[in-house]
């Protein structure tokens, strides 16, 4: 399987559709595991101190930790993939910190996908990495009798997620959840997706990813009832606006409720057409834009709101404020069902 990769710079200026990680450019690569592995980079743990870059702490001279070593924090370095390459540090973490090496999560990911009998050399994976590697996001697509069509006549793939960072700016998370691929129209999030968080501190310890996927796949089959059943319940316009002017705009913001609620009614994503207007996020002047892929003419139940939500969530620029977002939907659905 070949890979396909979208690059970007620091240094080049690559425009608005170059997606970020709090803040960093971001490398996305399409391609086999066996592909994947080898763009994964290794870290080391050092000093923080002047004298850490180009040497591990064993090749430091003697008295070297005396040059200015800050006690507080060590520095997380990105070793070289090849001969081209040199070492960068990525981050200075705490002494508690756990590091967690992205290719060891890798590789436990990969483990738990074979010993739950799926075939892992013809699995589309997709890997996202900062720029400098600091934090990683890796994607594997199960294959197609995981699939699921809950009434709408579009497809729901079910997905395997593991996110993780070694400068402390991201949790360790272990996900599971349903994607429809409707011109890439986002995750359609279930109590699955929630999975698992951890701390990278001195307690953390890597789960039994393979526990953490077999659990997740009981869960994605109780979600197959859910959809279906949001497929069935109807959303009426008082709902969706005391929702919308409330625990949505809370959670999101004034903006993103009025777009979730455009979209809603008029299948259409769009924009404020006057800033800093007082109105409630349903009243708000909005000038509709492109057309949300797959989105109904008008949202007739909590399953095509839970879609005008991940829309919303997927658009967001940066990785994180799009995990953050896809996070927050099931708690946002419980509201809107209550």
């Amino acid at each position: 399987m070949s890979s396909n990769t979208i690059d970007a710079r620091p240094d080049i200026d690559l425009g608005e559709t170059i997606p970020l990680w709090s803040g960093e450019p971001v490398r996305i690569t399409k391609g086999s595991p066996a592909t994947l592995t080898k763009m994964i980079p290794n870290f080391d743990r050092r000093p923080f101190s002047m004298s850490s870059i180009g040497s591990s702490p064993a090749e430091q001279p003697k008295g070297a930790s005396s040059l200015g070593e800050n006690d507080l924090y060590d520095l997380i370095v990105r070793l070289p993939l090849n001969e081209q390459e040199a070492e960068i540090p990525v981050g200075a973490v705490s002494k508690h910190y756990k590091l967690v090496q992205h290719r060891d999560l890798f590789e436990l990911a990969c483990e738990a996908i074979k010993a739950a009998s799926i075939d892992l050399e013809h699995l589309e994976a997709t890997l996202e990495l900062s720029v400098f590697g600091s934090k990683m996001a890796i994607t594997f697509t199960l294959p197609k009798e995981f699939d699921f069509e809950p009434g709408d006549g579009q497809n729901l793939n079910l997905q395997f997620h593991c996110v993780n960072s070694v400068d402390g700016r991201s949790r360790l998370r272990i996900m599971l959840g349903w994607f429809r691929f409707v011109c890439g129209n986002g995750l359609v999030v279930g109590t699955a997706l929630l999975g698992q968080r951890f701390i990278h501190n001195e307690y953390l310890d890597l789960p039994d990813l393979g526990h953490v996927l077999t659990d997740g796949l009981k869960s994605a089959e109780q979600e197959k009832a859910s959809f279906t059943k949001w497929m069935g319940t109807p959303i009426e316009e008082s709902r969706l606006v005391k929702w919308s002017d409330g625990p949505l705009r809370d959670e999101w913001g004034p903006f993103a409720a009025a777009r979730v609620h455009l979209i809603c009614r008029t299948g259409c994503d769009g924009r404020f057409a006057r800033q800093g207007e007082k109105a409630p996020p349903h009243r708000k002047g909005m000038i509709p834009m492109a057309h949300v892929p797959g989105a109904p003419l008008r949202a007739e139940n909590a399953y095509h709101v839970a879609q005008a939500l991940s829309w919303i969530a997927r658009s967001k620029r940066d990785i994180q404020d799009q995990l953050d977002g896809m996070i927050a939907i099931p708690k946002l659905m419980d509201l809107l069902l209550k």
